[in-house]
């Protein structure tokens, strides 16, 4: 994403900014989360009262959602367009550059 004006840099930043602080940690919490599961009600259905539930059907299905989530996360910081973690702050600088120019 080329940032042109503020409404960019606003959205490409926050939405670099969840990705780091919700992506991946929430991806941990996935595993973490099927792993529990796991220990307590194997590879069958979950119970509908149980928190778990919420997330999938069974432990099977929360950890594979946490390991999509962490290879998303981890595609999108490091292996997009060379790692958007990376060109967001090229980007950022380019950006403020072009911006004290005069025309």
């Amino acid at each position: 994403m080329e940032i042109n004006n503020w409404f960019d840099l606003v959205i490409y930043a926050l939405f670099t900014i969840g990705v780091i602080f919700f992506g991946l940690p929430g991806g941990i919490y996935y595993i973490r989360v099927s792993y529990l599961a796991y220990r307590r009600y194997g590879f069958g259905k979950l119970p509908k009262g149980s928190p778990a539930a919420e997330i999938a059907g069974n432990s099977l299905g929360i950890f594979l959602m946490g390991i999509f989530l962490i290879c998303a996360t981890v595609w999108y910081l490091f292996l997009d367009k060379g790692g958007n973690l990376f060109y967001f702050f090229k980007e950022l600088n380019e950006f403020f550059l072009d911006a004290q120019r005069p025309l």
